[in-house]
């Protein structure tokens, strides 16, 4: 399956849902160029998607030596990780992709993940969205991270929030197919609809997202 990349989660989500899409009879898999290049480094090696749902990262990227880990019938090792900790193995790369925020500290979740699960040397990518468990804005200082390695890459949506939202805005308001795909009459509506789900808030990528190299 073809793979597109995009710089943030609204555009993705544009695309995915075909709501500015010119053609609705195709459709590639959509993720961010960030995470899509950490798999790219790591397809080769024993990495684990912690929390893969369908594991289709391992699908789509042919990542054989991966090891997903959810309760989901795809998933190579089948449980939530706190569940089958002792089964799951060291690695040299580990993806997270909005599944940490599911524990009571995430911070304290990341450190043990990275202290017990990677070699050293080893890279974590995770993401975290705003949960009933956890605030992406309460885990956005950089310096506490970096206590837990080398921090490789730190993105903070409330950071980027003014240019995301004129971004959206310029590209929803000049985009001429918009009202026939969506059939919208009021694209004030349409942005507030996908800035709730793609900036407010972030179900697909996380609020924030962070890279580690222990």
């Amino acid at each position: 399956m073809p793979v597109q990349t995009y710089d943030q989660t609204w555009q993705l989500f544009l695309r995915t849902m075909q709501y500015t899409s010119r053609r609705p009879d195709f459709l590639p898999y959509c993720t961010l160029k960030p995470i899509h290049d950490f798999i790219e480094q790591n397809k080769e090696q024993v990495t684990l998607d912690w929390g893969c749902g369908e594991n289709n990262h391992k699908l789509v990227y042919g990542c054989d030596k991966w090891i997903g880990i959810d309760r989901t019938l795809e998933a190579d090792i089948y449980g939530f990780p706190r569940d089958v900790w002792n089964t799951i193995p060291q690695s040299t790369a580990i993806l997270a992709i909005n599944s940490v925020h599911f524990s009571p500290n995430v911070y304290d979740e990341v450190e043990r993940i990275i202290t017990d699960k990677l070699v050293d040397g080893g890279a974590m990518f995770f993401t975290i969205n705003d949960t009933g468990h956890a605030k992406a804005a309460l885990y956005s200082d950089i310096d506490k991270w970096k206590k837990l390695g080398t921090v490789d890459y730190f993105w903070y949506i409330d950071d980027h929030r003014e240019q995301l939202e004129n971004d959206l805005a310029d590209h929803l308001y000049n985009d001429p197919t918009a009202d026939m795909k969506l059939g919208a009459t009021d694209m004030s509506d349409m942005y507030h609809h996908v800035h709730k789900l793609t900036i407010n808030q972030d179900p697909f990528h996380g609020r924030l997202r962070v890279k580690i190299t222990k």
